[in-house]
């Protein structure tokens, strides 16, 4: 009874009651050469871990190798997989971030207790912080569910999407946290996941279904942070479409950082790892001819007499690294371009270019660049 006071006390968000959380009995047994937010002064240290959902915290003691030996409970939601440490320097209500460290909960074994020393990260000095666990009840299996019914069109396919979680997400630099949402795409088709605040290990578990559009060639899930003025990336996860077999069941925990670099030039830092399922619904029938369509061989008016009229449809790309690409059509002394696609490894247009086709002109050159605001159309 005392403990779930205590817990209850210092529980910053989520919810204690949940059934189908789990519950860490954790003592906070020291901390060990914890610097303060101003150098040469020892901190008002507290220690805080927190899952995507809940949240508990110690009280302030005024050491810089504090001895707190303070238990606290923390619930444990399903589908979470690790737990963040941070460590605050209290001042007059104002706490400064000092450092940060994290444990695995496939490091515990239910009903044993355990010894661990975390050394902290983003920390100025050689800091630890120690703590004794035990995992006195498991979550539930996480659920996911279903997605809601989408009507596809007869001439595309379709894929189901599960988006499970994420982990070691790169912190804000001026919060320490994150506000994580996924962008799922797949050719011009897209959905997006609610946003998980306060966290670097969110797990969303939403589901979708997406038309796959012909000529789409892959899907991408992006991460982003919500920040106040912008929505800043975080890593980004792409399958090829033409690896999934109908009806099997893909699932995906993706080094984000090692997959893509980030933009050259951009201001976002990379990390972490995502977790996803997809699973092909139905396959996309094949691209049809330009002359099937009906749409697109569209004589344009404006060619002198005497032209021809080339007409050009780009499709997709696949990139190395995310970008805005788009493509630009040189046929002789006529530019055509289509529109840019934004941060992403792979564009999807389907758009039609038409340029005059001057008498003996002997070649086309098309370039794929990036409509980069640092550099001006770098090639791609």
């Amino acid at each position: 009874a005392a403990t779930a006071k205590a817990a209850t006390k210092f529980v910053a968000r989520g919810k204690l009651h949940d059934p189908d959380a789990g519950l860490l009995r954790i003592v906070v047994v020291s901390g060990d050469n914890l610097p303060g937010a101003v150098q040469g002064t020892a901190p008002n240290a507290q220690i805080a871990l927190s899952t995507f959902s809940t949240s508990v915290k110690t009280k302030p003691l005024k050491e810089s190798e504090p001895t707190i030996n303070e238990t606290l409970s923390l619930p444990i939601p399903p589908g979470c997989t690790m737990v963040e440490v941070t460590v605050w320097d209290v001042d007059s209500g104002k706490s400064h971030f000092v450092g940060r460290s994290k444990f695995y909960l496939n490091q515990l074994e239910y009903g044993k207790e355990k010894f661990l020393t975390l050394p902290l990260f983003d920390c100025a000095s050689d800091s630890s912080v120690t703590l004794r666990i035990n995992f006195t009840k498991t979550p539930a299996e996480l659920t996911i569910p279903p997605p809601e019914s989408t009507e596809i069109r007869q001439d595309c396919g379709s894929v189901q999407v599960d988006v499970i979680g994420a982990e070691e997400i790169v912190a804000n630099s001026s919060s320490h946290t994150a506000n994580c949402f996924v962008d799922v795409v797949t050719g011009s088709a897209s959905k997006q996941t609610k946003v998980v605040k306060h966290s670097v290990s969110p797990v969303w578990a939403e589901s979708f279904i997406l038309p796959i559009v012909p000529g789409a060639a892959a899907l991408e899930c992006t991460v982003y942070d919500q920040e106040r003025t912008s929505n800043k990336v975080r890593g980004l996860v792409r399958v090829r479409l033409e690896d999934l077999v109908v009806g099997k069941l893909v699932e995906v925990r993706e080094d984000m950082g090692a997959s893509f670099p980030p933009p050259a030039g951009g201001s976002s830092r990379w990390g972490g790892f995502l977790r996803i399922r997809v699973t092909l619904l139905q396959p996309c029938p094949p691209m049809a001819d330009l002359e099937e369509t009906g749409e697109t061989l569209k004589r344009t008016a404006a060619a002198p007499q005497g032209y021809g009229v080339l007409l050009v449809v780009p499709v997709t790309a696949m990139l190395n690294s995310p970008a805005n690409p788009f493509v630009k059509v040189f046929a002789g002394g006529e530019v055509q371009k289509s529109s840019s696609r934004k941060r992403t490894a792979a564009p999807h247009w389907m758009e039609q270019l038409t340029v005059p086709l001057r008498p003996g002109m002997p070649t086309l050159e098309v370039m794929l660049l990036d409509n980069n605001v640092l550099v001006k159309e770098p090639m791609l």
